[in-house]
């Protein structure tokens, strides 16, 4: 059986400026940083779930600073 879905995921192109990632100890996570815009889509618990989801919704990848 093979099931087929007319979703389709378009990543979008980074904006400029340099990717920072702050530790958010109210919520226990990364929020990740391009210039002063912060990447909703792009977050997580670790620095390993960050870089994944970057990947997963943008076009281009850049290393991202990580802050604790």
């Amino acid at each position: 059986m093979t099931i087929a879905s007319a979703f389709t995921h378009q990543k979008k192109d980074l904006p400029v400026g340099k990717l920072n990632a702050r530790w958010i100890y109210s919520r226990g996570v990364y929020q990740v940083y391009a210039g002063n815009q912060i990447l909703t889509s792009v977050g997580g618990d670790t620095e390993e779930a960050c870089i994944r989801e970057l990947s997963n919704n943008y076009k281009e990848t850049r290393t991202i600073e990580f802050h604790h």
